[in-house]
């Protein structure tokens, strides 16, 4: 017999029930067993359905990848187009004005060996841009590398097709050894300003500045003759090497200068 509880008011002893159990309730949640497999066209079936669904998810993934990198190359190509096409500016630039530098140079160099100690100052040969009031007009361009930099490091370049990523390499690399040669010719211009002011010059001072001469001469000569080995390639990236003769004509204040220079 179950323990009884004594009551305090009558001293009975009463006996408590014992709780009904409680039943466990289902689940919400449906649960699909997995059925046994009762034929190979069955096991077929269920594994096509995977392997399908797999597939699915699979080539969903690559084309969201594949648009992602398709904007992103695109817009890296049309950054590397307009900085290219400032580049074939300048570079076309440096074949129009080639010869009006080189008469220049032989001009200042035949000054310096019929003069005397006192020197008679030149006159600046050019007046307007950003070379005016220099002893030569050379052309001081930034030939920016900038977007080709941006995207060799994001990798957009590894989608380029073969040909157009050669023809960037190709170009790019005459834009960098570009931009070095015309950093020289500031200093070599620097140096020849000296000429537009009366001084003394003494005979190893005016053996140093045709040495100078002779630098500027070469660089001048380097830069023109790398430009016309491109003027193929602008052809192959989509670029006019006409349109940007006609723009180097327009816009180019050195071509200016050497058109307005005496002959």
């Amino acid at each position: 017999m179950p323990e009884g509880i004594l009551s305090a008011e009558s001293g009975e002893e009463r006996v408590l029930a014992a709780p009904e159990p409680i039943e466990p309730q289902e689940s919400q949640m449906e649960i699909h067993k997995p059925k046994s497999v009762h034929s190979w066209r069955e096991f077929l079936l269920e594994l096509g359905t995977i392997t399908l669904g797999v597939c699915i998810a699979l080539a969903a993934e690559q084309t969201v990848e594949w648009f992602h990198w398709r904007e992103k190359t695109n817009y890296a190509t049309d950054q590397i187009q307009s900085e290219l096409a400032a580049s074939m500016f300048y570079s076309l630039e440096r074949i129009m004005v080639e010869d009006c530098i080189q008469h220049r140079l032989d001009d200042l160099e035949q000054r310096l060996l019929s003069s005397g100690e006192k020197w008679t100052p030149v006159v600046p040969a050019g007046t307007i841009g950003i070379q005016a009031g220099d002893a030569v007009a050379v052309p001081r361009r930034f030939w920016s590398d900038i977007a080709w930099t941006a995207a060799v490091a994001d990798t957009s370049v590894t989608h380029f097709n073969r040909e157009r990523l050669t023809s960037y390499s190709r170009i790019y690399a005459n834009v960098n050894s570009a931009r070095d040669q015309n950093q020289r010719e500031f200093e070599n211009v620097a140096h020849l300003n000296l000429l537009l002011r009366p001084v003394m010059l003494s005979n190893d001072k005016k053996v140093e500045l045709i040495g100078v001469i002779e630098g500027e001469r070469i660089l001048n000569h380097e830069l023109a003759l790398n430009a016309s080995r491109l003027l193929g390639g602008w052809k192959l990236i989509g670029l006019d090497p006409e349109q940007g003769r006609a723009r180097v004509a327009r816009n180019s204040t050195t071509f200016a200068a050497c058109r307005a220079a005496p002959r």
